[in-house]
C-alpha cells in the first residue's frame, strides 16, 4: 500500500514548464511532463488541478484510489529523469 506521497507542481514559466518540488524547495528544468518518473525515486500516480479532479473527495475514497494506484507501480519502469536542479 502507498506510505508516503508527495507534490510537485508543473509551472510554465517565460518559454518552458518546469517542475516545483515546493516541499523541498528545488526547480527543477528540462521537465519532461510525458515520463511518470519524477526526481528522488519519485513516481506519478496521479494528475490533477485539484483533489476533486483526481477522484479524492473523502478519506475513504483517497485510500482505495490511492491503494489501487500504488498496487499498479512497477519499479522496474522507473529511471531517474535527472532533471537539472537548483534550490530555491
Amino acid at each position: 500500500f502507498l506510505t508516503t506521497g508527495h507534490v510537485f507542481i508543473e509551472v510554465y514559466l517565460e518559454d518552458r514548464w518546469y517542475l516545483v518540488d515546493s516541499t523541498y524547495r528545488f526547480l527543477f528544468s528540462g521537465y519532461n511532463a510525458a515520463l511518470k518518473s519524477y526526481p528522488r525515486r519519485e513516481y506519478l500516480c496521479v494528475k490533477g488541478i485539484d483533489y476533486w479532479e483526481m477522484g479524492f473527495t473523502e478519506v475513504a475514497t483517497f485510500i482505495d484510489v490511492a491503494g489501487k494506484l500504488a498496487m499498479g507501480f512497477q519499479e522496474d519502469m522507473y529511471k531517474d529523469p535527472d532533471y537539472p536542479q537548483q534550490k530555491i
